[in-house]
C-alpha cells in the first residue's frame, strides 16, 4: 500500500511540469486571441482550486496562481439571455463579453489554444535538434526473431532503408512505425547485398512491456543492430523547419492512432491519461538517475532533454484532441460557430446546454476509462510500479 502511495505521489509531482507547461500555453493562445480580438478576460488562472495568490491588472483580468498546480484556465467574461453581466463586477474589465467579438474573432479564439500547442511543439523540437544534431541511424538485421518476418522473406544482413516510400532516418520512427501498424500491411524497403528491394509485410499485434506498462502493439519478429552514421547538425532555420516536419509527423500518427481505435483495429487503452504520461515520466527519471557512473551533471542535462520531449509530444496531442468536434472541446465550440456561420442563427440555449452536458459526460467517462486503464497497466496498485 505504501509503495503505490509513493508511486501517486512521484506521478502527481513530475506531471505537474510537463502538463502545467502545456495546458498554460494552450490558455495563453487563447487569452492573447482574445486580446487581439477585444474579448475581455475575467481571470488567467495558473492551476485549479482556490487561489493562493492573485493580482489584478489595469484591464480588470485576474492572473490567479491555485492551490492544485495542474495546468490552469483563462475565463472570459458573459452575459446572460437578458444581456445583464454574470457578475456585475465583470462590466468594469476592459473588453467585449465573449459572444459579441465577431464570429470570425472567436473562431480564431477556440483555435487559438491548438495552435499554440502546436507551435510549443514545433519550438520544442527545433530547440533539441538545434542544441543536439539530428541522428541518422543505419538498421541491420541480426536475426529473425518469429513471425511475421520469417515468412515475409527477410534475411540477416537487411539494411532497413524505408516504410511506405518514407525513408528510415531514427531508430526511434521505425519503431513507432512498426508498433503502430498492427494487423496492417508495410512495404519495406532494404538493401540485400547492395541492391534494394521491397518486401511486404503486415506487423503482428503483441503484448509488449514499454516503460514498465503493459500494451499491444505491432512486432516484425527481427532483431536488428543500429548504427549511429552520422549526426547532422542544424541552422536555427533548418532546425526550425525540422521541427515544423515533426510536428506534422506526430499530428499524423495521432490521427492514425485514433482512427485505429475509433475503426477497432486498437484499443481504447492504447490512449494515455496523465497518470501513464507521470508514470513514464517517473520511469524515464528513475532509469536515468540510476546511472551511477555517469556524471550527475550529465544525468540532469539527459533529464531535461526528455522532459523538453514528452511536452513536445503531449502538448500535440493536446491540441490535436481540442480540435476534435465534440462539446466542450474547443473543437466542439468550432463546430457551433459553423453551424451559426451556415444557418445564421445559434444553436438554441437548451440545446446548447443539453449538448455541452452530454458532451461533459462523454468527457469524463472517457477520462475515468483511460486513467483506470493506466492505474492498471502501471501496476500501482499492487505495488508493482
Amino acid at each position: 500500500m505504501l509503495d503505490a502511495v509513493v508511486g501517486f505521489i512521484k506521478i502527481a509531482i513530475l506531471i505537474i511540469p510537463v502538463l502545467g507547461l502545456v495546458v498554460v500555453i494552450h490558455e495563453l493562445g487563447h487569452y492573447w486571441a482574445g486580446r487581439f480580438f477585444g474579448a475581455a478576460a475575467e481571470s488567467f488562472s495558473f492551476g485549479f482550486g482556490n487561489s493562493i495568490f492573485e493580482t489584478t491588472d489595469k484591464r480588470g483580468t485576474r492572473w490567479r496562481i491555485n492551490s492544485l498546480p495542474f495546468g490552469g484556465f483563462v475565463s472570459f467574461i458573459q452575459k446572460d439571455e437578458n444581456g445583464q453581466f454574470l457578475d456585475p463586477r465583470h462590466a468594469e474589465i476592459v473588453g467585449l463579453p465573449l459572444k459579441e467579438v465577431s464570429k470570425f474573432g472567436r473562431a480564431v479564439i477556440y483555435a487559438a489554444g491548438p495552435l499554440a500547442n502546436f507551435i510549443l511543439t514545433t519550438l520544442l523540437f527545433a530547440v533539441m535538434i538545434w542544441s543536439n544534431g539530428e541522428q541518422v541511424h543505419k538498421l541491420t538485421i541480426v536475426e529473425l526473431t518469429d513471425e511475421p518476418a520469417i515468412s515475409a522473406g527477410f534475411e540477416p544482413g537487411d539494411v532497413f532503408l524505408a516504410v511506405n516510400g518514407v525513408p528510415i532516418e531514427t531508430q526511434g520512427a521505425f519503431q513507432e512505425k512498426i508498433a503502430l501498424s498492427s494487423n496492417t500491411e508495410l512495404t519495406m524497403t532494404v538493401e540485400r547485398d547492395g541492391i534494394e528491394q521491397d518486401i511486404l509485410v503486415t506487423p503482428a499485434r503483441s503484448e509488449m512491456t514499454i516503460n514498465g506498462q503493459t500494451v499491444k502493439l505491432g512486432k516484425l519478429g527481427v532483431s536488428y543492430r543500429p548504427e549511429l552514421t552520422e549526426i547532422v547538425q542544424h541552422s536555427p532555420l533548418t532546425a526550425l523547419v525540422y521541427g515544423v516536419e515533426q510536428t506534422g509527423v506526430r499530428l499524423e500518427m495521432t490521427a492514425n492512432v485514433l482512427g485505429r481505435i475509433v475503426t477497432g483495429r486498437e484499443p481504447i487503452g492504447l490512449l494515455s491519461g496523465p497518470v501513464a504520461i507521470g508514470d513514464t515520466t517517473r520511469r524515464i527519471v528513475d532509469q536515468t538517475m540510476s546511472i551511477e557512473q555517469t556524471p550527475l551533471s550529465d544525468r540532469l542535462v539527459a533529464l531535461f532533454w526528455q522532459f523538453l520531449f514528452m511536452s513536445a509530444v503531449v502538448s500535440v496531442g493536446v491540441g490535436f484532441i481540442n480540435l476534435l468536434p465534440l462539446p466542450v472541446l474547443d473543437g466542439g465550440h468550432l463546430a457551433m460557430l459553423a453551424y451559426e456561420a451556415v444557418t445564421g442563427s445559434e444553436v438554441p440555449e437548451q440545446v446548447q446546454g443539453a449538448i455541452m452536458m452530454g458532451g461533459f459526460a462523454l468527457i469524463v467517462g472517457l477520462f475515468v476509462v483511460i486513467t483506470g486503464g493506466d492505474i492498471v497497466e502501471t501496476g500501482l496498485l499492487t505495488g508493482q510500479g
